[in-house]
Protein backbone atom coordinates (compact mmCIF):
# COMPACT_ATOMS: atom_id res chain seq x y z
CA UNK A 1 0.00 0.00 0.00
CA UNK A 2 3.02 2.29 0.33
CA UNK A 3 5.12 3.28 -2.67
CA UNK A 4 8.84 2.49 -2.45
CA UNK A 5 10.80 5.51 -3.66
CA UNK A 6 13.42 3.15 -5.06
CA UNK A 7 10.94 1.51 -7.40
CA UNK A 8 9.69 2.86 -10.71
CA UNK A 9 6.26 4.44 -10.85
CA UNK A 10 3.27 2.23 -11.54
CA UNK A 11 2.18 2.42 -15.15
CA UNK A 12 -1.44 3.00 -16.06
CA UNK A 13 -3.38 3.88 -19.19
CA UNK A 14 -4.82 6.69 -21.31
CA UNK A 15 -8.32 6.08 -22.65
CA UNK A 16 -8.79 8.57 -25.47
CA UNK A 17 -11.32 8.87 -28.28
CA UNK A 18 -14.14 10.83 -29.87
CA UNK A 19 -16.84 12.41 -27.73
CA UNK A 20 -19.72 9.99 -27.24
CA UNK A 21 -17.87 6.73 -27.91
CA UNK A 22 -18.51 5.57 -24.32
CA UNK A 23 -15.25 6.34 -22.48
CA UNK A 24 -16.80 7.49 -19.19
CA UNK A 25 -19.47 4.80 -19.37
CA UNK A 26 -16.83 2.09 -19.85
CA UNK A 27 -14.80 3.53 -16.98
CA UNK A 28 -17.81 3.44 -14.64
CA UNK A 29 -18.57 -0.14 -15.70
CA UNK A 30 -14.98 -1.13 -14.95
CA UNK A 31 -14.89 0.52 -11.53
CA UNK A 32 -18.12 -1.18 -10.44
CA UNK A 33 -16.08 -4.38 -10.07
CA UNK A 34 -13.82 -2.86 -7.39
CA UNK A 35 -14.50 -1.52 -3.88
CA UNK A 36 -13.41 2.10 -3.65
CA UNK A 37 -12.66 2.10 0.08
CA UNK A 38 -11.17 -0.73 2.13
CA UNK A 39 -10.65 -0.48 5.90
CA UNK A 40 -7.82 -2.76 7.00
CA UNK A 41 -7.83 -4.03 10.59
CA UNK A 42 -4.42 -4.46 12.23
CA UNK A 43 -4.47 -7.78 14.18
CA UNK A 44 -4.21 -7.41 17.96
CA UNK A 45 -4.95 -3.68 17.92
CA UNK A 46 -7.85 -1.30 17.48
CA UNK A 47 -6.03 0.50 14.67
CA UNK A 48 -7.56 0.79 11.23
CA UNK A 49 -5.81 1.67 7.97
CA UNK A 50 -8.00 3.24 5.25
CA UNK A 51 -7.16 2.39 1.66
CA UNK A 52 -8.77 4.27 -1.24
CA UNK A 53 -8.37 1.93 -4.19
CA UNK A 54 -9.15 4.54 -6.84
CA UNK A 55 -10.16 8.17 -7.23
CA UNK A 56 -12.10 9.59 -10.16
CA UNK A 57 -11.37 13.29 -10.61
CA UNK A 58 -13.68 15.20 -12.96
CA UNK A 59 -11.75 17.95 -14.71
CA UNK A 60 -13.56 21.27 -14.91
CA UNK A 61 -13.75 23.42 -18.08
CA UNK A 62 -10.82 25.85 -18.40
CA UNK A 63 -9.37 24.65 -15.08
CA UNK A 64 -5.68 24.77 -14.14
CA UNK A 65 -3.59 22.64 -11.78
CA UNK A 66 -4.66 24.71 -8.82
CA UNK A 67 -8.26 23.61 -9.46
CA UNK A 68 -7.11 20.09 -10.28
CA UNK A 69 -5.50 19.67 -6.85
CA UNK A 70 -8.68 20.98 -5.20
CA UNK A 71 -10.69 18.46 -7.25
CA UNK A 72 -8.51 15.67 -5.85
CA UNK A 73 -9.49 16.78 -2.32
CA UNK A 74 -13.15 16.76 -3.40
CA UNK A 75 -12.81 13.23 -4.80
CA UNK A 76 -11.26 12.05 -1.49
CA UNK A 77 -14.22 13.50 0.43
CA UNK A 78 -16.59 11.69 -1.93
CA UNK A 79 -14.75 8.38 -1.51
CA UNK A 80 -14.86 8.66 2.30
CA UNK A 81 -18.52 9.67 2.29
CA UNK A 82 -17.92 13.13 3.76
CA UNK A 83 -21.12 15.12 3.35
CA UNK A 84 -19.37 18.30 4.43
CA UNK A 85 -16.19 18.89 2.35
CA UNK A 86 -13.12 18.57 4.54
CA UNK A 87 -10.12 17.66 2.39
CA UNK A 88 -11.34 19.84 -0.47
CA UNK A 89 -11.37 22.80 1.93
CA UNK A 90 -7.96 21.82 3.34
CA UNK A 91 -6.35 21.91 -0.13
CA UNK A 92 -8.23 25.07 -1.10
CA UNK A 93 -6.91 26.90 1.99
CA UNK A 94 -3.34 25.86 1.28
CA UNK A 95 -1.49 28.80 -0.29
CA UNK A 96 0.70 28.24 -3.36
CA UNK A 97 0.75 25.53 -6.04
CA UNK A 98 3.80 23.84 -4.51
CA UNK A 99 2.15 23.68 -1.07
CA UNK A 100 -1.02 22.25 -2.62
CA UNK A 101 1.09 19.60 -4.35
CA UNK A 102 2.70 18.63 -1.02
CA UNK A 103 -0.74 18.42 0.59
CA UNK A 104 -1.91 16.09 -2.16
CA UNK A 105 1.18 13.90 -1.61
CA UNK A 106 0.36 13.76 2.12
CA UNK A 107 -3.25 12.69 1.42
CA UNK A 108 -2.22 10.06 -1.15
CA UNK A 109 0.06 8.45 1.44
CA UNK A 110 -2.46 8.86 4.29
CA UNK A 111 -5.19 7.06 2.38
CA UNK A 112 -2.91 4.73 0.37
CA UNK A 113 -4.51 5.76 -2.90
CA UNK A 114 -3.88 3.25 -5.68
CA UNK A 115 -4.80 5.09 -8.86
CA UNK A 116 -6.13 8.52 -9.79
CA UNK A 117 -8.25 8.71 -12.95
CA UNK A 118 -8.72 12.11 -14.55
CA UNK A 119 -11.92 12.17 -16.59
CA UNK A 120 -12.44 14.75 -19.38
CA UNK A 121 -8.74 15.69 -19.22
CA UNK A 122 -9.07 17.81 -22.39
CA UNK A 123 -11.08 20.40 -20.43
CA UNK A 124 -7.94 21.62 -18.66
CA UNK A 125 -6.75 24.97 -19.96
CA UNK A 126 -3.48 23.75 -21.48
CA UNK A 127 -2.62 27.12 -23.01
CA UNK A 128 -2.38 28.85 -19.64
CA UNK A 129 -0.95 25.92 -17.70
CA UNK A 130 2.82 26.08 -17.34
CA UNK A 131 5.07 23.17 -18.21
CA UNK A 132 6.41 23.06 -14.64
CA UNK A 133 2.88 22.26 -13.40
CA UNK A 134 3.01 18.97 -15.30
CA UNK A 135 6.48 18.36 -13.98
CA UNK A 136 5.15 18.99 -10.48
CA UNK A 137 2.45 16.44 -11.11
CA UNK A 138 5.07 13.90 -12.10
CA UNK A 139 6.80 14.70 -8.80
CA UNK A 140 3.67 13.42 -7.05
CA UNK A 141 3.85 10.21 -9.07
CA UNK A 142 7.54 9.70 -8.25
CA UNK A 143 7.04 10.44 -4.55
CA UNK A 144 3.99 8.24 -3.96
CA UNK A 145 4.10 5.73 -6.85
CA UNK A 146 0.40 6.36 -7.37
CA UNK A 147 -0.80 5.28 -10.81
CA UNK A 148 -2.23 7.96 -13.10
CA UNK A 149 -4.84 7.41 -15.83
CA UNK A 150 -6.39 9.97 -18.14
CA UNK A 151 -9.69 9.80 -20.01
CA UNK A 152 -10.55 12.30 -22.70
CA UNK A 153 -10.67 13.17 -26.37
CA UNK A 154 -7.89 12.17 -28.73
CA UNK A 155 -6.30 15.61 -28.84
CA UNK A 156 -5.64 15.65 -25.07
CA UNK A 157 -2.66 13.31 -25.29
CA UNK A 158 -0.48 15.56 -27.43
CA UNK A 159 -1.48 18.62 -25.38
CA UNK A 160 -0.73 17.18 -21.97
CA UNK A 161 2.22 14.90 -22.53
CA UNK A 162 4.63 16.86 -24.68
CA UNK A 163 7.66 14.79 -23.74
CA UNK A 164 8.46 11.11 -23.33
CA UNK A 165 8.98 11.08 -19.56
CA UNK A 166 5.48 12.44 -18.93
CA UNK A 167 3.84 10.15 -21.49
CA UNK A 168 5.62 7.13 -20.01
CA UNK A 169 3.92 7.68 -16.65
CA UNK A 170 0.52 7.12 -18.23
CA UNK A 171 1.56 3.94 -20.01
CA UNK A 172 -0.70 2.14 -22.47
CA UNK A 173 -2.68 4.28 -24.90
CA UNK A 174 -6.14 2.84 -25.58
CA UNK A 175 -7.91 4.21 -28.65
CA UNK A 176 -11.56 4.25 -27.57
CA UNK A 177 -12.66 5.15 -31.11
CA UNK A 178 -11.32 1.96 -32.72
CA UNK A 179 -14.66 0.17 -32.67
CA UNK A 180 -16.29 2.89 -34.81
CA UNK A 181 -14.37 1.55 -37.84
CA UNK A 182 -15.32 -2.10 -37.20
CA UNK A 183 -18.38 -2.90 -39.33
CA UNK A 184 -19.06 -6.35 -37.86
CA UNK A 185 -18.86 -4.94 -34.32
CA UNK A 186 -21.24 -2.13 -35.26
CA UNK A 187 -23.68 -4.63 -36.80
CA UNK A 188 -23.61 -6.54 -33.52
CA UNK A 189 -24.43 -3.40 -31.52
CA UNK A 190 -27.35 -2.54 -33.84
CA UNK A 191 -28.78 -6.07 -33.65
CA UNK A 192 -28.75 -5.93 -29.82
CA UNK A 193 -30.25 -2.44 -29.84
CA UNK A 194 -33.07 -3.34 -32.22
CA UNK A 195 -34.28 -6.08 -29.89
CA UNK A 196 -35.90 -3.13 -28.12
CA UNK A 197 -38.39 -1.54 -30.49
CA UNK A 198 -41.92 -0.17 -30.25
CA UNK A 199 -42.99 0.27 -33.86
CA UNK A 200 -46.41 -1.00 -34.97
CA UNK A 201 -44.77 -3.87 -36.87
CA UNK A 202 -41.49 -5.63 -36.16
CA UNK A 203 -38.54 -4.14 -38.09
CA UNK A 204 -35.78 -6.56 -39.04
CA UNK A 205 -32.17 -5.57 -38.58
CA UNK A 206 -31.26 -5.72 -42.28
CA UNK A 207 -28.24 -4.38 -44.14
CA UNK A 208 -30.16 -1.33 -45.44
CA UNK A 209 -30.94 -0.07 -41.92
CA UNK A 210 -27.47 -0.99 -40.58
CA UNK A 211 -25.75 0.93 -43.40
CA UNK A 212 -27.98 3.98 -42.85
CA UNK A 213 -27.38 3.94 -39.08
CA UNK A 214 -23.61 3.65 -39.63
CA UNK A 215 -23.69 6.46 -42.19
CA UNK A 216 -25.61 8.81 -39.89
CA UNK A 217 -23.99 7.97 -36.54
CA UNK A 218 -20.45 7.31 -37.87
CA UNK A 219 -20.34 4.27 -35.57
CA UNK A 220 -20.35 6.38 -32.39
CA UNK A 221 -22.60 4.58 -29.91
CA UNK A 222 -23.92 7.73 -28.23
CA UNK A 223 -25.05 9.12 -31.59
CA UNK A 224 -26.44 5.72 -32.61
CA UNK A 225 -28.66 5.45 -29.54
CA UNK A 226 -29.78 9.08 -29.77
CA UNK A 227 -30.70 8.54 -33.43
CA UNK A 228 -32.64 5.36 -32.56
CA UNK A 229 -34.52 7.15 -29.77
CA UNK A 230 -35.47 10.01 -32.11
CA UNK A 231 -36.74 7.48 -34.68
CA UNK A 232 -39.24 6.22 -32.11
CA UNK A 233 -40.29 9.67 -30.90
CA UNK A 234 -40.86 10.89 -34.46
CA UNK A 235 -42.77 7.67 -35.25
CA UNK A 236 -45.01 8.08 -32.17
CA UNK A 237 -45.84 11.69 -33.05
CA UNK A 238 -47.02 10.87 -36.58
CA UNK A 239 -50.79 11.05 -36.86
CA UNK A 240 -52.67 8.74 -39.18
CA UNK A 241 -50.60 6.51 -41.45
CA UNK A 242 -47.26 5.61 -39.92
CA UNK A 243 -44.03 5.98 -41.96
CA UNK A 244 -42.12 3.00 -43.28
CA UNK A 245 -39.06 2.36 -41.13
CA UNK A 246 -36.14 1.77 -43.50
CA UNK A 247 -32.82 3.30 -44.50
CA UNK A 248 -34.44 6.41 -45.99
CA UNK A 249 -36.39 6.97 -42.76
CA UNK A 250 -33.15 6.78 -40.75
CA UNK A 251 -31.53 9.39 -43.02
CA UNK A 252 -34.60 11.66 -42.78
CA UNK A 253 -34.47 11.51 -38.95
CA UNK A 254 -30.74 12.28 -39.02
CA UNK A 255 -31.23 15.28 -41.30
CA UNK A 256 -34.19 16.56 -39.26
CA UNK A 257 -32.83 16.14 -35.72
CA UNK A 258 -29.04 15.91 -36.25
CA UNK A 259 -28.21 18.57 -38.86
CA UNK A 260 -24.62 18.92 -37.60
CA UNK A 261 -23.65 15.28 -37.94
CA UNK A 262 -22.94 15.18 -41.67
CA UNK A 263 -20.45 18.03 -41.67
CA UNK A 264 -18.80 16.66 -38.52
CA UNK A 265 -17.90 13.43 -40.30
CA UNK A 266 -15.13 15.32 -42.09
CA UNK A 267 -14.02 17.12 -38.92
CA UNK A 268 -13.71 14.25 -36.44
CA UNK A 269 -9.91 14.33 -36.57
CA UNK A 270 -9.74 18.10 -36.75
CA UNK A 271 -8.62 19.99 -33.57
CA UNK A 272 -12.07 21.65 -33.48
CA UNK A 273 -13.89 18.33 -33.86
CA UNK A 274 -14.60 17.80 -30.16
CA UNK A 275 -16.02 21.30 -29.75
CA UNK A 276 -18.32 20.91 -32.75
CA UNK A 277 -19.38 17.40 -31.77
CA UNK A 278 -20.08 18.53 -28.24
CA UNK A 279 -22.19 21.43 -29.54
CA UNK A 280 -24.17 19.08 -31.77
CA UNK A 281 -24.71 16.62 -28.91
CA UNK A 282 -25.90 19.41 -26.64
CA UNK A 283 -28.32 20.68 -29.30
CA UNK A 284 -29.68 17.17 -29.80
CA UNK A 285 -29.99 16.53 -26.07
CA UNK A 286 -31.79 19.85 -25.65
CA UNK A 287 -34.28 18.97 -28.38
CA UNK A 288 -34.75 15.49 -26.93
CA UNK A 289 -35.37 16.95 -23.46
CA UNK A 290 -37.95 19.36 -24.90
CA UNK A 291 -39.82 16.50 -26.59
CA UNK A 292 -39.72 14.38 -23.44
CA UNK A 293 -40.92 17.33 -21.35
CA UNK A 294 -43.78 17.94 -23.81
CA UNK A 295 -44.72 14.26 -23.60
CA UNK A 296 -44.65 14.34 -19.79
CA UNK A 297 -46.87 17.44 -19.71
CA UNK A 298 -49.37 15.81 -22.05
CA UNK A 299 -49.41 12.66 -19.91
CA UNK A 300 -49.87 14.73 -16.76
CA UNK A 301 -52.74 16.69 -18.33
CA UNK A 302 -54.38 13.46 -19.47
CA UNK A 303 -54.01 11.95 -16.00
CA UNK A 304 -55.51 15.04 -14.37
CA UNK A 305 -58.49 14.95 -16.74
CA UNK A 306 -58.95 11.24 -16.04
CA UNK A 307 -58.85 11.86 -12.28
CA UNK A 308 -61.34 14.73 -12.66
CA UNK A 309 -63.62 12.49 -14.76
CA UNK A 310 -63.38 9.65 -12.22
CA UNK A 311 -64.24 12.02 -9.37
CA UNK A 312 -67.27 13.34 -11.33
CA UNK A 313 -68.52 9.83 -12.08
CA UNK A 314 -68.04 8.84 -8.44
CA UNK A 315 -70.16 11.82 -7.32
CA UNK A 316 -72.85 10.97 -9.89
CA UNK A 317 -73.05 7.36 -8.71
CA UNK A 318 -73.41 8.54 -5.11
CA UNK A 319 -76.50 10.66 -5.85
CA UNK A 320 -78.02 8.46 -8.56
CA UNK A 321 -79.41 5.77 -6.25
CA UNK A 322 -80.77 8.35 -3.82
CA UNK A 323 -82.61 10.19 -6.62
CA UNK A 324 -84.04 6.98 -8.11
CA UNK A 325 -85.38 5.80 -4.75
CA UNK A 326 -87.00 9.17 -3.97
CA UNK A 327 -88.73 9.36 -7.37
CA UNK A 328 -89.88 5.72 -7.10
CA UNK A 329 -91.84 6.76 -4.01
CA UNK A 330 -93.78 9.22 -6.16
CA UNK A 331 -95.04 6.35 -8.30
CA UNK A 332 -92.73 6.14 -11.33
CA UNK A 333 -91.07 2.88 -12.43
CA UNK A 334 -87.36 2.39 -11.76
CA UNK A 335 -86.29 1.62 -15.40
CA UNK A 336 -87.88 4.81 -16.76
CA UNK A 337 -86.34 6.89 -13.94
CA UNK A 338 -82.88 5.47 -14.63
CA UNK A 339 -83.23 6.03 -18.39
CA UNK A 340 -84.26 9.64 -17.83
CA UNK A 341 -81.38 10.19 -15.39
CA UNK A 342 -78.81 8.79 -17.83
CA UNK A 343 -80.24 10.79 -20.73
CA UNK A 344 -80.00 14.00 -18.68
CA UNK A 345 -76.30 13.35 -17.95
CA UNK A 346 -75.54 12.83 -21.65
CA UNK A 347 -77.66 15.72 -22.99
CA UNK A 348 -77.24 18.50 -20.44
CA UNK A 349 -75.03 17.28 -17.64
CA UNK A 350 -75.76 17.73 -13.95
CA UNK A 351 -72.73 19.77 -12.86
CA UNK A 352 -73.41 22.62 -10.45
CA UNK A 353 -76.97 21.38 -9.79
CA UNK A 354 -78.40 20.36 -6.45
CA UNK A 355 -80.01 16.98 -5.89
CA UNK A 356 -83.37 18.74 -5.48
CA UNK A 357 -83.01 20.48 -8.87
CA UNK A 358 -82.06 17.21 -10.60
CA UNK A 359 -85.08 15.38 -9.08
CA UNK A 360 -87.40 18.18 -10.13
CA UNK A 361 -86.15 18.08 -13.75
CA UNK A 362 -86.50 14.29 -13.93
CA UNK A 363 -90.01 14.29 -12.45
CA UNK A 364 -91.04 17.07 -14.87
CA UNK A 365 -89.71 15.02 -17.78
CA UNK A 366 -91.44 11.83 -16.58
CA UNK A 367 -94.74 13.64 -15.97
CA UNK A 368 -95.02 14.85 -19.56
CA UNK A 369 -97.92 13.25 -21.44
CA UNK A 370 -96.78 10.29 -23.49
CA UNK A 371 -97.27 10.58 -27.22
CA UNK A 372 -100.01 8.26 -28.50
CA UNK A 373 -98.59 5.99 -31.09
CA UNK A 374 -100.91 5.21 -33.99
CA UNK A 375 -101.52 1.53 -34.17
CA UNK A 376 -101.06 0.27 -37.69
CA UNK A 377 -103.94 -1.60 -39.27
CA UNK A 378 -103.26 -5.20 -40.04
CA UNK A 379 -103.37 -5.73 -43.83
CA UNK A 380 -106.09 -7.96 -45.25
CA UNK A 381 -105.33 -11.27 -46.99
CA UNK A 382 -106.23 -9.71 -50.34
CA UNK A 383 -103.77 -6.79 -49.77
CA UNK A 384 -100.92 -9.19 -48.81
CA UNK A 385 -101.52 -11.29 -51.99
CA UNK A 386 -101.55 -8.11 -54.10
CA UNK A 387 -98.24 -6.93 -52.54
CA UNK A 388 -96.57 -10.27 -53.34
CA UNK A 389 -97.88 -10.21 -56.94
Amino acid sequence: MYGDSANSANSSFALLGYSGVGKSTSLNQLLMDYPQLIIHKIPGTEDRIPQIVYLVVNCLPNSNFNELYISIGKAIDRALGNIQPYYEVAIRKTVGLSSKMNKVIELIETFNIGIILFDEIQLIDFKHTKENSFEGFMTIVNATKVAIAVIGTEDAYSKMFINLRNARRVGTLINASNYTENDSYFKNIVSFMMNYQWFDTWIDCDDEIIDALKECSYGIIDQLISLYVMMHIDYFEKKGKKPKVNGDYVRMISKKYFPYMKQLNKLLRDPMADKNLKQASEETQKHLNELLKKSEEQNKSSQEKQIEFNDTMLNIMKIKEQIIQDIEDVGFERPEIENCFNKKIIDKGIENKTVKEIKKEIITELAKPKKQTTKKRKPTQEEMIQAII
